[in-house]
């Protein structure tokens, strides 16, 4: 279960935190002690999922609401996607990139590229994906930034 695809207002949180509480008095006055334990290790797990439900849904993003599969890109770019197929930008754009189906910019429609290797495409494959272009980003912005100037 992903915390993140979880959409449940804090209020509904709360309530589902309260009724866990009220059934865990419950169920703890009529179990024997050698139940109790076991019964108060699994409740207090479910207090702290309860706990992080309630964080979750509490947090703002900063870009377009919470992080579900609903949210992953129709298209991508082509480093990215040879990053989650495997292979490099180069031999993707040779091998792999003429049987895909591409948008008007030259980006992959990512449910040809699902379809193509056999799997789905997770929320987490893509954002693992996207910062491992990072350090090609940031190669490329400290490369722009320093300019055409005199050589010191």
């Amino acid at each position: 279960m992903m915390l993140l695809d979880m959409t449940i207002r804090a209020s509904s949180a709360q309530r589902i935190f309260l009724r866990l509480r009220y059934i865990a008095f419950y169920l703890s006055s009529i179990l024997d002690t050698s139940r109790q334990k076991i019964f108060s290790s699994v409740f207090n797990h479910m207090v702290k999922l309860a706990r992080i439900v309630l964080y979750m849904s509490s947090i703002k993003t900063s870009f377009r609401g919470t992080m579900t599969n609903s949210l992953l890109p129709s298209t991508l770019p082509i480093a990215t996607a040879a990053v989650i197929a495997g292979t490099s930008p180069a031999a993707f754009t040779r091998h792999i990139l003429p049987i895909l189906r591409t948008d008007e910019r030259g980006y992959v429609v990512t449910r040809s590229l699902e379809e193509n290797m056999d799997r789905l495409i997770t929320l987490e494959i893509y954002l693992a994906a996207e910062r491992k272009r990072d350090g090609a980003r940031e190669y490329q912005r400290k490369y722009r930034r320093r300019g055409t100037g005199p050589v010191r």
